[in-house]
């Protein structure tokens, strides 16, 4: 008999104690659930980040001028010739190629494998054919890079390039345009109408008490 109440008051014991195991992990569920929530890392497109960056390095380029130093690559001790690059509104010019005809173009932007952010764009000239011009920064105020030239007469000349000077320069400022002419004077021609038909009011009144006076006579 003390078997079985023995045997009873532990089956006692063993129920009440997974009772408040199982209570205390139900309390404890949402904290578990909330710290896991918190600790899950974002979920991140590679895709997004990527164009991110190019905006931001587009940012970086825009508004500024790179003296550089072409050495032409068939004769590295040759003499070198410097030019200044200029980006702004997203376009590329070239000071001394702009004499030549070539004008101003957009320029690309990519980024490489080791994350060194790439522009390239072409430009052309009438007389003097068509140049590839591909720039590397290599951080924020080196750029390297290489310049192709190809004339009319399909002559090619290939040129290595480095910058020596980085300046900021000022955004052109925005051009406001001035409202037209018609939409300036028109409140001042609604004005001066109104002023003339009060003067006019008056003196119609008179002419019609003279017409009445001369019909009653």
């Amino acid at each position: 008999m003390k078997r079985i109440w023995l045997m009873l008051i532990v089956s006692v014991m063993c129920i009440a104690l997974s009772f408040s195991i199982a209570q205390a992990a139900k309390k404890d569920a949402p904290k578990a659930a909330a710290t896991k929530a918190k600790a899950a890392p974002a979920v991140v497109n590679p895709e997004e980040e990527m164009q991110k960056i190019l905006a931001k390095k587009k940012a970086e380029l825009n508004n500024t001028e790179w003296t550089i130093e072409l050495t032409p690559m068939n004769n590295p001790k040759g003499n070198k010739i410097t030019d200044m690059l200029r980006f702004v509104d997203d376009k590329i010019s070239v000071k001394n190629m702009e004499s030549l005809g070539f004008g101003s173009s957009n320029f690309t932007l990519r980024l490489q494998d080791d994350g060194t952010a790439t522009w390239e764009t072409m430009q052309t000239s009438a007389k003097e054919g068509v140049a590839f011009w591909r720039g590397d920064l290599l951080s924020e105020t080196v750029m390297v890079g290489v310049l192709s030239k190809r004339d009319t007469k399909a002559k090619v000349s290939d040129y290595s390039f480095k910058s020596t000077v980085k300046t900021a320069i000022t955004p052109p400022a925005a051009v406001v345009q001035a409202p037209p002419a018609a939409a300036v004077k028109a409140p001042e021609a609604q004005a001066q109408a109104a002023a003339n038909t009060a003067v006019a009011a008056p003196e119609t009144a008179v002419a019609t008490d003279k017409q009445e006076s001369a019909a009653t006579k």
